[in-house]
């Protein structure tokens, strides 16, 4: 298929405006990065000089992965999309269409510049993909066109059964997964209005709704945890553990007791919050705060609680009453006494 698709692609590439290095980082041999300079040889060829491969011990344009193999398209200012991948298959035509756009210094992307934000600070977007993947080309094609046209937006495409300790370092389960920063996850396809807006809103670190979703369908219930530790998204954490599928609130309950485990205080920094859903209109929230307060022991909740032990509902009722013998539980209180 390699050879079907670079014999369509070799004028193309033979008659490219500027060389683009295809630059192999290999501190020792491997299989994967034997196949990997096999890959970049083929590529080469097609090129007809245009395509010049280079073998490195040493990268210092991804100091990230210093150990690692890796394929580096360089063509000056560019040096900053790699690939800890083969782009065989699917990938391919993404690759290929990213060496012209290095060769043509961008020039077709005349509209993303528009649509990209004022990038003032280095950006480190890494994909994760696996070859078989239907929907990772298109995120590739599209993170690897912002590197393109901006010097400080790093790309990294990751194949995550290759280098499958880069993807549990985020506990992806599926791909394609966007790590923006090593802080941003984003799961599944993505356009260019939405990476244009995520990075526009990375240094303010604010999540919308969607993000902190994809987080928990995902699995990755830790990482909203980890938001709630440092302060960030809570407002939209809480929008969503209201407005959100049966899936998404018990996603949420595990991350705020995740986060009560990690961070007792960020919790308590919460409680003002908590218990203003103990009069939401959906049973099922009211019920589901109480019992979190009742797990992280505040004797403060009690007079709270103890209104909603006469709530309609009788089953947020009896929540209710164990909740409040759970923070009894935990002081040693007098059912009596009065935070």
């Amino acid at each position: 298929m390699e050879e079907q698709i670079l014999s369509v692609w070799e004028k193309e590439l033979s008659k490219l405006p500027r060389k683009v290095k295809l630059i192999i980082t290999e501190k020792e041999s491997t299989f994967f990065s034997e196949a990997l300079k096999k890959f970049a040889h083929l590529v080469s060829s097609a090129g007809k000089g245009k395509l010049p491969v280079i073998i490195e011990s040493q990268n210092h344009s991804i100091p990230q992965f210093p150990d690692l193999p890796a394929l580096t398209l360089s063509c000056p200012p560019s040096h900053n999309i790699h690939y800890l991948a083969i782009p065989e298959g699917l990938e391919l035509l993404p690759f290929l269409k990213t060496i012209k756009l290095l060769a043509y210094d961008s020039e077709p992307l005349a509209y993303l510049k528009k649509l990209l934000p004022p990038i003032t600070a280095p950006v480190d977007i890494r994909v994760f993909i696996s070859p078989y993947c239907a929907n990772c080309p298109s995120v590739v094609e599209t993170v690897t066109k912002f590197a393109s046209i901006d010097p400080l937006i790093s790309a990294f495409i990751i194949d995550i059964h290759n280098f499958k300790g880069l993807a549990d370092q985020y506990n992806l389960k599926s791909v394609p997964a966007i790590i923006i920063n090593q802080e941003i996850v984003l799961i599944g396809s993505i356009t260019e209005k939405k990476l244009s807006e995520t990075l526009s809103k990375k240094d303010a670190f604010k999540y919308q709704p969607q993000e902190i979703s994809s987080l928990i369908q995902s699995g990755l219930a830790f990482r909203v945890a980890d938001l709630i530790c440092q302060n960030q998204g809570r407002e939209v954490i809480l929008e969503l553990f209201q407005q959100g599928d049966l899936f998404t609130r018990l996603g949420i309950l595990v991350a705020l007791e995740e986060a009560w485990e990690k961070n007792p205080t960020a919790i308590r920094e919460m409680v003002p919050q908590l218990l203003g859903l103990l009069s939401h209109p959906d049973y099922r929230i009211r019920g589901d705060i109480a019992d979190f307060l009742g797990k992280i022991g505040d004797p403060k909740v009690i007079p709270y609680l103890q209104k909603l032990t006469k709530d309609p509902h009788p089953e947020v009722a009896e929540i209710a009453v164990e909740a409040i013998e759970s923070v009894i539980g935990a002081f040693n209180l007098n059912p009596n006494t009065q935070p």
